[in-house]
């Protein structure tokens, strides 16, 4: 932290609240960063997660890639009337629809491509899945319109044009460009996809901080210590409202621009999928980041932004460049944030019936997760859940209360490259559980790598039987963990 809140305009025992109240309706938070002009006046991390740690940004990178565009257009390499089939010649053959043959770049960095969003985590899971043959054989809905629809497949296709005309990753492109010249991370990356390009539009790996930086030089027009790196008139665009989103949630009514968001208050944002945030407020200089991950329930991505806006909120409404300094309440929110952890499920007690459980070994029949048998064991603040399963025996610990530090048991997971197996990989987790009623026990598995999700296992014990439930919460992985099993 550079200064106290209270020196530029914001309240620390405003922002403790707002943590408080993030902490009492267990949002599973990474980090809040709150920062006006050159300073930061609020750097939180929830624990294990600390300050300098690469964070997974997910759609976040649509905005990068735009930024990688707007250089080439500088460059005159590109244009935002070129034709985007015209630099796949390997599609040329391809009984193309007319929509398709007339996309425009510019239609694609504006979401208005005429496509109905479609998931993507068939390709995630399928190494063979083509992501560009598969973009250029859609076929359109029977009336042509131009309104906005997110397409996260057109923003990978932007990514691979960035690549294919500078024979680099856009990330080491926009490193070269800028990035490295304004202090970003050094060492951030994007995970690359399937068919050997970056993961152009939700792979992107920095930090909150970084955000910030990437937001200050864009509200700069593009410079940088008197240097001017980009075209004005192109992030000024990147950052207005190009096509109309009032058919999606509040929050994000205002507008979308070039691959960014346009936000309340005349701001904009960039907007990750399990609430990768930023903010920006121009006229005030003000910016609020946050790193989470919401996919286990929407709910919470929306008090995230509740949260956000009540800073952005209190700004505008008092318009203050300064407070009078408040050193208890500044001492106090420092306190809080030095006790900031992951969120966990609550504390419970074992029942008595379940103490001397770990004798018991239960059988399974064909099961969605392959588990041949499992058991459990608990002690009086945490417990294991051991099984089975094709690649041997695996356990899972968990604590009551608070969250166990592991690697989930599976090998061989990808890593910097979809679909690509890493001999003996695993991915790190934070697992807590509770006893929900007598005879239930709920058990969470968060990820905290590179790659974010959980699985939610409910466990439920009925005399010599036991059932299993798992629901996974990503797209990406964890196919074997979900569905159920019955133990006897």
């Amino acid at each position: 932290m550079n200064v106290t809140p209270e020196s530029r305009g914001i309240s620390s025992a405003l922002l403790e609240k707002i943590l408080r109240e993030l902490d009492c309706a267990h949002v599973p938070m990474h980090s809040l960063l709150v920062a006006r002009g050159d300073d930061i006046l609020l750097d939180a991390y929830w624990s294990p997660f600390k300050r300098g740690e690469l964070h997974r940004m997910n759609s976040v990178t649509k905005s990068f890639v735009a930024l990688a565009i707007g250089c080439l257009i500088d460059e005159g390499r590109l244009s935002l009337d070129d034709i985007a089939v015209d630099y796949f010649p390997e599609v040329k053959d391809f009984n193309l629809n007319e929509k398709q043959a007339q996309l425009t770049i510019e239609n694609m960095l504006t979401m208005r491509t005429g496509f109905r969003p479609e998931g993507n985590g068939h390709w995630v899971r399928d190494r063979e899945y083509g992501r560009i043959k598969k973009f250029f054989e859609r076929v359109p809905p029977a009336e042509r319109d131009d309104e906005f629809y997110y397409d996260s497949t057109g923003s990978y296709i932007l990514g691979v044009i960035v690549e294919r005309l500078t024979g680099k990753s856009f990330m080491k492109y926009l490193q070269e460009k800028f990035l490295d010249d304004i202090g970003f991370s050094r060492g951030t990356d994007c995970i690359k996809g399937g068919e050997g390009y970056s993961w152009s539009d939700s792979g992107l790996l920095c930090t909150g901080e970084d955000l910030y930086k990437v937001a200050k030089f864009i509200n700069s027009g593009g410079t940088y210590k008197g240097v001017s790196y980009m075209s004005a008139d192109f992030l000024r665009d990147a950052i207005s409202s190009k096509v109309s989103t009032e058919k999606n949630q509040p929050y994000k009514s205002y507008g979308y621009g070039y691959q960014i968001w346009k936000a309340k208050y005349d701001g904009f944002m960039f907007l990750g999928m399990g609430a990768q945030i930023l903010i920006s407020v121009p006229y005030r200089d003000l910016y609020v980041v946050c790193t989470a991950d919401t996919q286990p329930a929407e709910s919470y991505r929306e008090i995230i932004v509740e949260k956000l806006y009540k800073i952005i909120d209190t700004d505008y409404e008092q318009k203050c460049d300064s407070l009078p300094e408040n050193e208890e309440a500044y001492e106090s929110l420092m306190s809080y944030c030095s006790t900031l952890t992951l969120t966990s499920l609550r504390e419970s007690e074992i029942p008595e019936k379940y103490r001397d459980i770990q004798t018991k070994v239960y059988k399974t029949e064909e099961n969605p997760m392959g588990i041949k048998n499992f058991s459990f064991s608990f002690s009086h603040t945490h417990g294991v859940f051991k099984y089975e399963n094709a690649q041997g025996e695996k356990e899972i610990r968990f604590g009551f209360g608070y969250n166990e530090l592991s690697e989930f048991p599976e090998d061989n997971y990808f890593d910097m490259e979809i679909g690509k197996s890493v001999a003996g990989h695993r991915y790190p987790i934070a697992t807590s559980a509770e006893w929900q009623s007598e005879n239930v026990l709920l058990i969470n598995v968060q990820f905290i790598g590179r790659h974010l999700g959980g699985d939610i296992i409910t466990v439920t014990f009925d005399s010599d039987t036991v059932h299993i439930s798992m629901r996974k919460t990503t797209n990406c992985f964890l196919d074997r963990y979900s569905g159920e099993v019955l133990g006897k």
